[in-house]
């Protein structure tokens, strides 16, 4: 509970796995690719702030990397008609980075 970016995280990707649970072999890349899936199924279900921070905070990067996390976030903000300035204010100066370079490459 010390790191809560970083909780919120790892409960929305646990969770993600009950919600994907039956399906690892029906998404691109079957089996082997069920942990990228996952990690990218947080991120369109709308904890991509929490995907791209947790793994900043704490030096990790899982199954996507960061550059990968911030395309997929500034995608999910764009379908959904909202600027990267939305959630900037919950990321660190290398997230926003990140985020803000993905999103000129869209």
């Amino acid at each position: 509970m010390h790191r809560p970016m970083q909780f919120i995280n790892l409960l929305a990707h646990e969770l993600m796995h009950a919600r994907l649970a039956g399906m690892e072999h029906d998404v691109p890349g079957g089996e082997p690719a069920h942990e990228l899936v996952t990690d990218l199924g947080c991120i369109i279900a709308g904890f991509g702030v929490f995907q791209l921070q947790a793994a900043d905070d704490a030096g990790w990067f899982g199954y996507m990397t960061q550059p990968s996390r911030a395309y997929a976030l500034s995608v999910f903000l764009q379908r959904r008609g909202l600027g990267i300035d939305t959630v900037t204010p919950y990321l660190s100066l290398q997230s926003r980075k990140l985020l803000a370079k993905a999103n000129k490459n869209l």
